[in-house]
């Protein structure tokens, strides 16, 4: 049968906390409330056009459509250090958004660095704003920060929501959507790199796996994750994941595959990908083989769920834990943000 680790389900899902966000924050901006309660954002004909050709989803939206979906995909910024520690350098976590238990385990994994540094974070493409980018860092700036470190806590870096950030911050000479607003600081920004192709994440991976194996010496490893829209972007991400496998195959299982749904791209296109997923599996299966399947979903989420339903009915064994409830990304956490704290001038 179908196996996983004690599955975990959400106090409330992404969407509904998305839109309830939405409600929140765009109403200050302006906007017009729809019949579901959203929102709905202001947007001129030249941003509802670029985001149509940006956005292989929405190309086909009409502007009813097109506004649902910008509400939903609202920003979002917080602080979670004690108001009262103040320094010099400090953090701004980046991520596309984690809510309900997923936002336990993210406060978790980052709660030696936000109560040691003043650390703020920002969650969402940015499409049409930046404010979840500006307002932490004004908060860090007003905790005494001369330095922001920028960790992005997302599992894919080659992206055009990371290019949105970093237009945003002044960091990237080219944006992911549309041209967004650019945020003003006198804080001096030092990215680090995003986790996916450091070899601690590696070893979470592989440890991921051994807690689902029996054999490894007849075990197929499916490294599944979301991965980017855009196929260049996508076989960038995936090359990574190919030198994690690597790691894999060091441990001792038989094979190790790596595949990304591509989960906000077109439906044929992530049809596409699940098929050649299920197609290794049943291939494995019937040489024998047993299958593990890993995913790089940093937390509990909705896409964890995704990713469950997409191979459930194949009797693999699934790791849901998310890789930043492993005990070693605390370990990566010290190590970027150590070597970004050597770089400061």
């Amino acid at each position: 049968g179908f196996l996983t680790r004690p599955h975990r389900s959400l106090a409330i899902t992404g969407a509904a906390l998305a839109a309830t966000l939405a409600f929140s924050a765009d109403a200050r901006a302006g906007g017009h409330v729809s019949a579901d309660n959203l929102v709905i954002p202001k947007m001129t004909q030249e941003q509802k056009d670029g985001i149509r050709a940006s956005i292989d989803k929405v190309a086909d939206y009409d502007d009813e459509q097109l506004g649902q979906i910008m509400a939903r995909l609202a920003t979002e910024h917080g602080y979670l250090s004690d108001p009262e520690l103040t320094g010099e350098v400090g953090i701004l976590l980046l991520a596309h958004g984690y809510h309900g238990e997923g936002y336990g385990e993210f406060k978790q994994a980052f709660k030696k660095v936000y109560t040691t540094y003043p650390t703020a974070y920002g969650f969402g493409l940015g499409i049409l704003r930046s404010d979840h980018l500006e307002e932490p860092i004004k908060k860090l700036e007003a905790a005494g920060a001369k330095t922001v470190i920028i960790i992005p806590a997302s599992s894919a870096y080659y992206s055009d929501m990371v290019r949105q950030w970093h237009y945003a911050l002044g960091t990237g000479d080219t944006w992911g959507y549309i041209e967004p607003p650019k945020v003003e600081t006198n804080a001096e920004l030092v990215w680090a790199p995003y986790p996916m192709a450091h070899p601690i994440i590696g070893e979470i991976l592989t440890d991921h796996a051994m807690e689902m194996s029996t054999d490894p010496s007849n075990e197929l490893v499916v490294i599944m994750g979301h991965g980017p829209s855009d196929v260049p972007d996508n076989d960038k991400e995936l090359a990574i994941l190919a030198e994690q496998a690597e790691r894999l195959i060091a441990a001792g299982f038989a094979r190790v595959e790596v595949a990304n749904v591509q989960d906000d791209a077109p439906l044929d296109m992530r049809a596409a990908n699940v098929e050649r997923i299920r197609g290794w599996i049943t291939g494995a299966q019937d040489a024998g083989m047993d299958v593990i399947v890993v995913p790089t979903a940093m937390t509990e989420s909705g896409l964890m769920r995704k990713l469950v339903k997409d191979v459930e009915e194949y009797g693999v064994a699934f790791n849901d834990s998310g890789v930043m409830t492993h005990p070693r990304f605390p370990d990566w956490i010290d190590e970027v943000i150590a070597n970004a704290t050597a770089e400061i001038n």
